[in-house]
């Protein structure tokens, strides 16, 4: 059976993010052209230091704390519907760690959502 390969959707880059693609493109070049030695894999790290540098890839790692997160508020759930307590509730510092779990996962959810 085959099953033909469709690229997923891109989304549409603003004019900006344009610009500053050509003007990175243009100085990649400048740099090659005067550092002939230069290799594909010594961009790559450059241009990830320039991420690290300039907090342009927050975004995914508030992304992975988000899902950490959203992980251990799972865990944390299950947990509270298995507890067997003689009081028929949940105990105390769960309800604490389930409301900060939330809260948490909220504030970073407003964070990825600003940028």
């Amino acid at each position: 059976m085959f099953v033909p390969f469709v690229p997923p959707p891109q989304s549409r880059a603003s004019t900006l993010a344009i610009e500053l693609g050509n003007k990175i493109a243009g100085l990649i070049q400048e740099f090659k052209a005067s550092h002939p030695g230069t290799s594909d894999t010594d961009i790559v790290n450059a241009l990830r230091i320039a991420e690290k540098q300039t907090g342009a890839g927050a975004t995914r790692q508030v992304v992975v704390a988000v899902a950490v997160g959203l992980l251990l508020l799972g865990v944390l759930l299950a947990y509270f519907f298995a507890a067997k307590t003689g009081a028929g509730g949940p105990p105390r510092g769960m309800i604490v760690l389930i409301i900060a779990g939330i809260a948490v996962a909220a504030i970073a959810v407003k964070l990825v959502a600003g940028r």
